[in-house]
C-alpha cells in the first residue's frame, strides 16, 4: 500500500478507482484536444456557444478548430455570425456553434 500525505495507505484497488476517476476528469478537464472537444460537445448539447463562451468559459482556446473537428467526426454543426462585445467594450463579429445533429452512435468515436 502506498501512504497518503496524512499518513493514511490506500489500498491497489482503492489506488486504481482514484486513479479512473483523475482519467475521466483529466478527459473533461484537461487542455487536450479530445478534452476540449468533449466540453465543447457537451456545452452544445445545452445551447449554442459563441467563440468568446468557448473561449472564457470552456477554456477552449481554438473553438473553430474543435467544431472542425467535431464535424469530422460526423456531428452536424451549424455556424451563425454575430457582433459581441469583447471584455475591453470593443466589437467583434464572431462565430455561434449550435448543435444540429449527432452521429449515430457506432459512427461516432469522441
Amino acid at each position: 500500500m502506498r501512504p497518503l500525505r496524512d499518513g493514511a495507505a490506500i489500498s491497489g484497488e482503492e489506488r486504481g478507482a482514484r486513479g479512473a476517476e483523475q482519467d475521466d476528469q483529466q478527459r473533461v478537464n484537461g487542455n487536450s484536444r479530445r478534452a476540449q472537444q468533449q466540453r465543447l460537445l457537451e456545452a452544445l448539447r445545452i445551447a449554442p456557444v459563441s467563440t468568446f463562451d468557448a473561449r472564457s468559459r470552456r477554456d477552449i482556446a481554438h473553438p473553430a478548430a474543435r467544431v472542425c473537428e467535431l464535424r469530422e467526426l460526423g456531428f452536424s454543426i451549424a455556424t451563425l455570425w454575430s457582433t459581441e462585445l469583447s471584455e475591453s467594450g470593443t466589437k467583434h463579429r464572431v462565430a455561434k456553434y449550435a448543435l444540429i445533429a449527432e452521429p449515430r452512435p457506432q459512427e461516432a468515436h469522441l
